[in-house]
């Protein structure tokens, strides 16, 4: 069991104007602020992506982020493969071993469990692809592990809640030299250039190893929004890294290489453009 311990630290809080929590005095009265409090949200103020502007964050003290069944042995199972729409990457845990899936807890979820469900990764045909922006910097390329509330039983029956999805998303920056933690992943991304031919099945921890290396320095940014593909539905608790992976060109080009079902490349996918921050809670940890 892997844990990824976040530090807890009392810092004075930048106060905004927020209409979603009291801005927080030199008491430190951290409970007056999301996560600790749940607001009320129209939907059309908390959609996704968005910028970042650490500007408009607040310093919060939380409970520890933990991720288990995503590092070890022990680790959940996932297939890869591209559908010909999208690069999937799925949990598989429909045998005895993975009865129990890969989960997180902790953080802006308090106590509650979240289960892992897939991965959505953006990427560009240029040097930016990221959905999200910290600071109006863009990446080249976004992973987004989705998971949802274990209390709801699967992602399609958690998306009608406001609290059902949870999203970590982790950006990578470029390099002049290639990351060797990613290699098991880039060869599994290149076996699957063709749409529909093979499926690739392992683990998180052979593929995916890398996302640790961002998740144990535990600086993030945590804001309500929405999930970016259609319907847009207001559900998500977003956790966004600030730290970076890094990726070489070369293994930037195995993305883009891959094909759609018509033969174009999948670079084309769409990217939800940024939208209005709307002066909703953003806290910093």
């Amino acid at each position: 069991m892997f844990k990824v311990l976040l530090f807890l630290f009392i810092s004075t809080l930048i106060p905004i104007n927020n209409p979603y929590g009291s801005s927080m005095g030199e008491s430190g009265d951290e409970l007056t602020k999301w996560p600790y409090v749940k607001p009320a949200f129209v939907a059309s103020e908390v959609q996704s992506p968005i910028n970042i502007l650490s500007s408009n964050s607040y310093d919060v003290s939380l409970p520890s982020l933990l991720y288990f069944r995503y590092w070890r042995k022990d680790s959940v199972k996932i297939k890869i493969e591209n559908s010909g729409h999208a690069l999937h990457i799925h949990s598989i845990t429909d045998d005895d071993v993975n009865k129990i899936s890969a989960h997180i807890t902790g953080g802006p979820l308090f106590e509650n469990i979240y289960n892992f469900s897939h991965i959505h990764i953006y990427w560009g045909e240029e040097e930016e692809g990221s959905e999200h922006q910290i600071n109006s910097q863009g990446y080249p390329i976004e992973v987004q592990m989705i998971h949802y509330k274990n209390e709801y039983g699967n992602y399609s029956n958690a998306v009608v809640y406001s609290d059902g999805i949870c999203i970590i998303s982790y950006f990578g920056k470029l390099s002049d030299q290639d990351n060797p933690k990613m290699e098991n992943f880039i060869k599994a991304v290149k076996s699957v250039e063709t749409p529909r031919v093979i499926s690739f099945f392992s683990t998180f921890d052979v593929h995916f190893h890398w996302l640790m290396e961002v998740a144990k320095d535990y600086c993030y940014y945590a804001y309500p929004g929405s999930i970016t593909v259609y319907p847009y539905t207001p559900c998500v608790t977003w956790i966004i890294y600030e730290n970076t992976f890094s990726i070489s060109q070369r293994q930037l080009e195995v993305f883009r290489s891959l094909r759609r079902t018509n033969g174009k490349f999948l670079t084309s996918i769409n990217r939800r453009k940024l939208q209005q921050f709307n002066n909703r809670p953003l806290c910093y940890v």
